[in-house]
């Protein structure tokens, strides 16, 4: 842990004692202390599954280190087959395609290890260059969950897609980390989002305290 991450202190939980980690900015860098976080909770829920979004495995990776042992389910969530992103080319017109997704390579070793592959269109996203196609009821979702972080809006719809693929069953209480973002959510499907039923987010297990990405924001 570094020293500028700072712990909140012990609040007490159904399951015992539970701290929040705040991160001072957002970012990969705090990948693995988010999940080392995440995986101690997930032993003292006694959680079956561990869900983690993540772009090319090396999450997942950490996280069925940090587990070993249990009998904890990794399930790794990623993007669609075949997801690129696009980016202009400096001084040019002309935009690059830089594909993203796990490797057959990395795949192949993380189901080997006991691990899940969940590919899937994100949720919350929007149709690319559909004339009048925003929808403001995502916006709206997208933007209140980023008030927490980009991290925490990533959790939700992995949860979302592990559910809908079966990967994890609705009810369960779940441990997802994204990055520098770990919550317990109670999963649901994606349309029982907002039902009384469905997903709530029970604890808060590590997050970043300046949101330096998804804000701009400088760290303090």
């Amino acid at each position: 842990m570094t020293a500028e991450t700072r712990k909140m202190p012990r609040r007490r939980s159904a399951k015992g004692l539970a701290e929040t980690v705040y991160f001072p900015s957002e970012g990969k860098a705090h990948r693995k202390e988010t999940i080392r976080c995440a995986a101690e909770r997930a032993r003292r829920l006694r959680a079956k599954h561990f869900v983690v979004f993540t772009s090319r495995g090396d999450g997942a990776e950490d996280a069925l280190e940090e587990l070993q042992g249990t009998t904890v389910t990794v399930v790794a969530v990623t993007f669609r087959a075949e997801k690129k992103f696009y980016s202009q080319k400096e001084g040019s017109d002309e935009f690059q395609a830089t594909p993203v997704g796990i490797s057959p390579q990395r795949r192949k070793k993380l189901e080997d290890a006991g691990a899940v592959i969940v590919r899937a269109a994100l949720p919350f996203a929007e149709i690319p260059h559909a004339p009048h196609s925003a929808d403001p009821k995502l916006s709206a979702i997208r933007s209140t969950l980023d008030l927490f972080g980009g991290g925490t809006t990533l959790c939700v719809q992995a949860v979302l897609m592990a559910c809908g693929s079966g990967a994890i069953p609705a009810d369960e209480d779940v441990v997802v980390c994204a990055a520098d973002t770990a919550i317990v959510i109670k999963a649901c499907h994606e349309e029982d989002l907002f039902t009384p039923w469905g997903l709530e987010i029970r604890e808060v297990i590590a997050k970043p305290r300046v949101l330096t990405i998804t804000k701009g924001m400088k760290q303090p």
